[in-house]
């Protein structure tokens, strides 16, 4: 027991003399998810924020100039399996978007979000709930499979719409959680 009494001490003292001043890692989005963000903000003029999922990386993210004003759109997977037989590229010229990052993917996405300039819009027959202080506007849309969760708020000059596609096991809270990230960044 003695012999571990000095080493125990001398790593007490060390651990109580720790620089205070120790920053955190910033909650801003880093590697694809970051660059990403970069690129919306370059192309909408606004910060925005793009929210992380645990176990869900960001598999295609895009920009569509087709109406009167740019628009950015994510798309979080459930997969890493890439689409057989459909090309990024050529998807996105028939389209007439501009991949930021990713590819096309076989299975169904688990959430996706579009990002405005401005404001979201309306969301028609939709209820609110205030989430981190904002009123969000919110509606579950019954599916045969899976019940899809839309909602919309705007935030510092941008507006955000999250289309969750809720799993059997999931509720609204899910996408709820969801919006929060964005709305606390």
């Amino acid at each position: 027991m003695k012999k571990w009494l000095l080493p125990m001490a001398a790593l007490a003292f060390l651990v109580g003399c720790q620089d205070e001043t120790v920053e955190t890692p910033s909650s801003e989005a880093t590697g694809p998810a970051g660059e990403v963000e970069t690129k919306i903000e370059e192309a909408l003029g606004t910060d925005v924020s793009i929210p992380t999922m645990q176990n869900h990386d960001i598999g295609l993210a895009y920009l569509d100039s087709a109406a009167e004003s740019t628009s950015a759109h994510l798309i979080y997977q459930t997969t890493t399996k890439p689409a057989d037989g459909f090309n990024v590229d050529t998807w996105s010229e028939q389209n007439e978007y501009e991949v930021l990052h990713g590819d096309l993917f076989k299975d169904a996405p688990l959430a996706e979000l579009d990002i405005f300039p401005e404001t979201f819009g309306e969301l028609a027959d939709a209820e609110t709930q205030e989430i981190a202080g904002k009123e969000v506007a919110y509606k579950v849309i019954p599916g045969p499979v899976r019940d899809t969760a839309v909602l919309g708020f705007d935030k510092d000059g941008a507006g955000y719409m999250i289309t969750y596609y809720l799993a059997v096991n999931q509720t609204i809270d899910e996408a709820f959680n969801f919006a929060e990230q964005i709305i606390e960044n």
